[in-house]
């Protein structure tokens, strides 16, 4: 566990020339979604167009709940968001960390979120996601915890990025039952992804309690309240 602690916070102060970012996993199709509603605005308000429209004006919000979450988690925990910011494979290739925040109803029952967890087509050092080559993907529920919850995932990152070769085969060692809860995967206690998920949620508490200086935490449900409000 120390060695893992030691690491966090040798990676916390590396800084690296080839470095990847955080984005906002909405990003790619936010400029499409707007024009699309746009235009849906100028028809005839069937039933059809009523529910396209529905669908891109939850997409959109969601796209500004990420963008303020992101925002939010940066100011309590710089440390962690610039580390991931900058994470780096094997090999010292840059590697984009896409996060969305999702509903429930767009998640595996059960889970609270998922990390990808892929290898490029011969490069075992190569990560890969549905946003192509050399990128994560990140979802999160959301709930009042959402925020910790990333942290952890982070957590996952900052170890299977640059040791994605030996945890891929690790992983495909460790976790042979199809039938295993979503929430064990990566979790077992000799798991090195799952004890930086653990340490990097401590560093998160910990910048939260002094974030918010004795007074509570901003609430990422109350956040979206605020959200949906602002469209009526």
């Amino acid at each position: 566990m120390k060695s893992y602690a030691l690491s966090t916070i040798f990676l916390l102060l590396a800084i690296s020339v080839a470095s990847g970012k955080i984005l906002n996993g909405y990003e790619n199709e936010i400029h499409t979604a707007r024009s699309s509603l746009k235009h849906l605005t100028t028809l005839t308000p069937d039933r059809n167009v009523m529910s396209r429209i529905e669908r891109i004006k939850e997409f959109i919000l969601y796209y500004e709940l990420t963008e303020k979450l992101l925002q939010q988690f940066q100011n309590i925990s710089p440390g962690i968001y610039q580390q991931i910011d900058s994470v780096i494979d094997f090999t010292g290739r840059q590697v984009d960390v896409y996060v969305k925040f999702v509903p429930v109803s767009e998640m595996h029952p059960g889970a609270k979120a998922i990390t990808n967890l892929n290898q490029m087509e011969n490069d075992p050092h190569g990560y890969q996601s549905s946003y192509g080559p050399y990128t994560v993907s990140v979802k999160i529920t959301i709930t009042k915890h959402s925020l910790l919850i990333l942290a952890h995932e982070f957590g996952h990152i900052s170890y299977q990025v640059p040791n994605l070769a030996t945890y891929v085969d690790f992983f495909s060692r460790q976790y042979t039952d199809h039938h295993m809860k979503a929430d064990y995967l990566g979790h077992k206690p000799n798991d090195p992804s799952g004890q930086e998920a653990l340490i990097f949620e401590r560093i998160f508490r910990k910048a939260n309690t002094e974030y918010s200086n004795g007074k509570s935490p901003a609430n990422v449900l109350t956040i979206y309240d605020d959200i949906v409000k602002s469209k009526h």
